[in-house]
């Protein structure tokens, strides 16, 4: 039907498309801020190890430029591989874990 805003999977009735944006929106957040913060806990390591971002950029095997626009937030969403790389560079490990999607609670 036009104008519906329900979608179907398999044939069978799904969320309605403005109930899974905001899944997605409250899921997009979440990953945000997590990935704001283990970029924060990199550049503290870096800082703690008295690196510059050039010997950063070189550890990690990514280009100085990227270093910079990681670490002051001009680059809003790094890749993965990316992060993953720095952070091997300050000796941790990076890792994503997938999660079950649930559905959006109700506020009370």
């Amino acid at each position: 039907m036009k104008g519906n805003n329900v979608s179907t999977v398999a044939g069978k009735p799904a969320a309605p498309k403005n109930a899974m944006a905001q899944i997605v929106k409250l899921r997009e957040r979440d990953y945000l801020a997590a990935l704001n913060l283990l970029v924060d806990q990199i550049y503290e390591q870096v800082s703690a190890m008295g690196w510059s971002y050039p010997e950063f950029a070189e550890r990690a095997a990514v280009s100085t430029a990227t270093v910079y626009r990681i670490g002051s937030r001009l680059c809003k969403l790094p890749r993965f591989q990316t992060v993953w790389k720095m952070g091997r560079a300050v000796g941790g490990t990076v890792e994503f874990r997938m999660v079950k999607l649930g559905r959006a609670r109700k506020k009370a």
